[in-house]
């Protein structure tokens, strides 16, 4: 039940930016677009704003009051393609063939690093840091399960957000394994899970020194 209501709502999520695609729009227009009520539309706002996917751009006059008018943050229209892991696993396998073992390698990392600027880096305890890298990996589509293990912190995810590179390059893992060490400034090593599904898995702790 929980993943057809998951399903659902990312249904409803893609709509609203297909329309959010055409150009900035009301919350009544968008309504009107999709053919289900005000107050739905909100609620699907509303989680494409946490997401950053969606943002205000201005105020409309309305016969009573000024009406909130939404359009797409830049790169949103990502959500809606599928070009975007096709050809970053060409690109990555494409890569893999061509640079030594070790310069492929630095070639993720560096990518990971780089990634990392799009998330808030985490602060204070292990804890928090943690929380950060939990949270960047939800925003990439993972949903993630935390597990406690003495000094260290075992993340779980339910697939991968670079599952079709990862899945025909298995080192993909270490841009993702970069990123959380650049949004945590954790160790981290991975222990993600391969084949045609793969599924994160990375540990954290603290730096060693």
């Amino acid at each position: 039940m929980e993943d057809k209501e998951s399903s659902d709502a990312s249904n409803a999520q893609d709509r609203v930016i297909r329309l959010l695609a055409r150009g900035a729009q009301t919350v009544d227009r968008l309504a009107a677009g999709l053919d289900i009520t005000p107050n739905a539309v909100r609620a699907q706002l509303a989680l494409l704003r946490r997401e950053g996917v969606v943002e205000e751009a201005g105020r409309a006059r309305g016969a009573r009051r000024p009406s909130v008018i939404y359009r797409l943050r830049k790169g949103a229209e990502v959500r809606l393609s599928r070009a975007y892991p096709l050809a970053f696993a060409r690109l990555v396998e494409t890569a893999a063939g061509k640079l030594r073992p070790a310069a492929f390698v630095e070639l993720l990392r560096g990518t990971g690093r780089r990634m990392a600027a799009s998330f808030l880096p985490g602060s204070g305890g292990a804890g928090e840091r943690v929380a950060a890298a939990v949270s960047a990996l939800e925003k990439l589509g993972s949903r993630v399960q935390v597990t406690k293990q003495g000094a260290r912190f075992l993340l779980r995810g339910d697939a991968c957000p670079l599952g079709e590179a990862v899945a025909a390059e298995e080192r993909t893992c270490a841009a993702m394994a970069a990123m959380l060490e650049e949004v945590t400034g954790l160790e981290v090593s991975e222990c993600c899970e391969h084949g045609d599904h793969p599924r994160c898995g990375f540990e954290l702790r603290a730096r060693k020194g």
